[in-house]
């Protein structure tokens, strides 16, 4: 799978069951959230708000809604977030 920067993906429980981090958050029982907004620092992947990498094997798959990616599409606002 392609990971692609400003998409939001899903982090597979096979990650958190390894990590135990306690204050990462977990996949719910029932449903696979929250979601991670993605971008490219070298060969990782990290979540924007708490920042912990993650290499490809472990997404899950991406958040689609509707039938459609989501994702930030605003290439100036992704600019800002990853300068931030």
């Amino acid at each position: 799978m392609e990971i692609m920067t400003g998409s939001l993906y899903f982090v597979s429980d096979d990650f958190f069951a390894k990590i135990q981090d306690p204050y990462l958050k977990v996949n719910y029982e029932d449903t696979k959230r929250p979601h991670y907004f993605a971008f490219r620092d070298r060969k990782t992947v990290l979540l924007f708000q708490d920042m912990f990498p993650v290499i490809a094997r472990y997404i899950d798959g991406q958040y689609i809604k509707g039938g459609q990616p989501v994702r930030i599409a605003d290439p100036k606002l992704i600019q800002e977030l990853e300068k931030k």
